[in-house]
């Protein structure tokens, strides 16, 4: 199968047929640290998003570099792998995808996919870097997805991107 012709991450939920949990005692919840340079500016800025930093200090023309966490909780069963994959292809139909990397890692945290590349959006040149963990807890997976934006040739903020990447972690 071509990589055009997999499904994207919600496809690939939507066919999995795995149901959302959003109550119940001890659902997993994601965080990220905050490097120096950001801001956290907290749960509302983003609907749906658990948390939201900014690098204000960057901003121009009205675009801040920014680091975006959704999380979840599905029950049900997950092909893990499947899903990892899906969400790296959908990095990959980003317009004019550059790939600096793309990989699938396990820890003790659970399961990871990191991508991380450059494109051009409403004449932005940005590098993006992307993370999806997946943990279990319970007979329950947890998705935590985080990306960090910033300009493409903003290089000097690398070490505070992957202080961030690095940083995502879930507790019960």
């Amino acid at each position: 199968m071509s990589e055009s012709n997999e499904p994207g991450i919600q496809e690939f939920l939507q066919q999995s047929g795995v149901t959302p949990v959003t109550e119940g005692e001890g659902l997993p919840a994601a965080s990220i640290p905050v490097p120096e340079g950001w801001t956290d500016l907290g749960d509302g800025v983003v609907p749906g998003a658990r948390q939201v930093l900014a690098a204000v200090d960057r901003a121009s023309g009205g675009w801040s570099p920014n680091a975006v966490l959704f999380d979840s909780t599905v029950a049900g069963p997950l092909d893990v792998d499947g899903l990892l994959q899906s969400f790296i292809t959908d990095a990959r139909r980003l317009p004019g995808w550059q790939e600096d990397l793309a990989r699938v890692d396990e820890g003790a945290d659970g399961q990871r996919a990191i991508v991380r590349g450059a494109y051009e959006a409403e004449g932005l040149a940005v590098r993006v870097t992307t993370t999806l963990l997946v943990s279990t807890h319970g007979e329950n997976h947890h998705l935590a997805q985080l990306t960090v934006t910033i300009k493409q040739d903003a290089h000097d903020m690398l070490d505070g991107v992957d202080a961030i990447i690095d940083g995502l972690t879930v507790t019960a």
